[in-house]
């Protein structure tokens, strides 16, 4: 709330305050704070999706929708009144789970490697399922990194695409297929995944892990002369 009197675009930050007060079952400061949030930016996905948070209907959840194609709680809402293909689009994969937090930012919900090997300049598949956990700031724009450690460390370049505006309770879920270099070292990598602000270069901590750990290990990967 401080910082939404500060900015000139404060939706997300009206947004955040109105899912926890939510959160905290003050509903009519929550409706008030969704209310709020529409009302400074009346198109932005921050201010609809706060109001599902306090009227889970099936218009707010299909006017979220419109700005957040998969946003978890909207197609909730849809798929508890018989909507199949909403119920489809909330599903998360049945990935190996993984549940770690990034800085209560972001969690990764479950992650996996398509083939336990891969041939030097081959590629393997994988899948990956997120879910974001609160609006950014209005600097805070975040990009993934993908590392293979091993006998070398695997800078994964554009493998993972661009994942749009988030907003809190958007559910992220995509296919990408990772690209070895024809000269990587044969041996066993582990692949890790994390997250950086791209204007400042901070990195999102995942939870339970020591803080020097700035990513997650998403599963292992022989590479094959």
């Amino acid at each position: 709330l401080a910082r939404a009197r500060k900015v000139a675009q404060s939706a997300n930050y009206l947004g955040e305050a109105a899912a926890v007060a939510a959160r905290l079952s003050r509903v009519e400061e929550a409706r008030e704070l969704a209310a709020a949030a529409l009302a400074a930016e009346p198109g932005s996905a921050y201010g609809r999706c706060a109001m599902v948070q306090v009227e889970p209907t099936a218009d707010r959840a299909k006017a979220c929708l419109e700005a957040v194609a998969n946003h978890r709680a909207s197609l909730q809402v849809l798929a508890a009144e018989g909507d199949a293909d909403a119920a489809a689009r909330a599903e998360v994969p049945r990935l190996p789970q993984l549940g770690n937090d990034f800085s209560g930012v972001v969690r990764l919900l479950g992650a996996r490697l398509e083939a336990p090997r891969v041939a030097r300049g081959g590629r393997v598949g994988l899948e990956v399922a997120l879910e974001v956990l609160s609006n950014p700031a209005n600097d805070e724009r975040y990009q993934t990194l993908l590392h293979l450690s091993g006998a070398q460390t695997i800078v994964v370049d554009g493998a993972i695409p661009a994942l749009g505006a988030w907003v809190r309770g958007g559910l992220i879920k995509f296919r990408t297929e990772i690209v070895l270099p024809a000269d990587a070292a044969p041996g066993r990598y582990e692949l890790n995944l994390g997250f950086y602000n791209r204007e400042t270069g901070l990195r999102l901590h995942p939870s339970g892990l020591p803080g020097h750990i700035q990513m997650v290990q998403l599963g292992s990967l022989e590479v094959i002369p």
